[in-house]
């Protein structure tokens, strides 16, 4: 595994794990890929879909996970706790950061237990939300691993999910359409 992981790995500038909790990212292949994501000091950035509290284990080797509010209280198993309070506990349990998706309330970072950014949404058009979290989750790993900062990755991401989620079904970005936002 880690052989296979490694000469992947090598050709890459971030991962984005995301598999739904379909099981494809075992514990063992997630361990792999963050030992070799940590030597290449390349971002491994995580869409969570948890199936509980136990979820968040695998989550410690994250550069930034980025949930939404519904995920986020399945990953800390509290139902009842503010939006604030989620990024905030989230990000003291694992050693990455946490981009809270909000939907129409944006997306907000949070690193080591402290709110480092707030990214309004930025359309009130919503024709369909499929592939938002997605579009956050994938523009981040693509400006971090360009070398872009935590807050560039959030509002770039953001602003991409404010473009997919004006057309139906799971949709693109184009880099066109990025700029235009930028």
């Amino acid at each position: 595994m880690n052989d296979f992981t490694a000469s992947v790995l090598s050709q890459v500038d971030g991962v984005v794990l995301s598999d739904y909790a379909k099981g494809v990212l075992t514990p063992r292949v997630v361990a792999a890929i963050y030992a070799v994501a940590r030597r290449r000091k390349i971002p491994v950035v995580v869409d969570p879909k948890p199936l509980g509290v136990s979820s968040l284990r695998s989550l410690k080797g994250a550069s930034v996970i980025a949930p939404n509010v519904r995920e986020a209280h399945l990953l800390l198993g509290e139902q009842h706790l503010s939006e604030a309070l989620l990024g905030w506990r989230l990000s003291k349990k694992i050693s990455g950061a946490v981009f809270l998706t909000r939907g129409a309330k944006g997306v907000d970072v949070y690193r080591r237990g402290a709110l480092l950014a707030h990214f309004d949404a930025l359309t009130h058009e919503v024709v369909d939300v499929s592939g938002a979290g997605d579009t956050v989750a994938l523009t981040a790993a693509l400006v971090i691993g360009a070398g872009g900062s935590l807050e560039d990755a959030a509002d770039i991401g953001n602003r991409a999910a404010s473009i997919v989620v004006q057309k139906h079904g799971t949709a693109t970005v184009t880099s066109a359409e990025l700029e235009a936002v930028l």
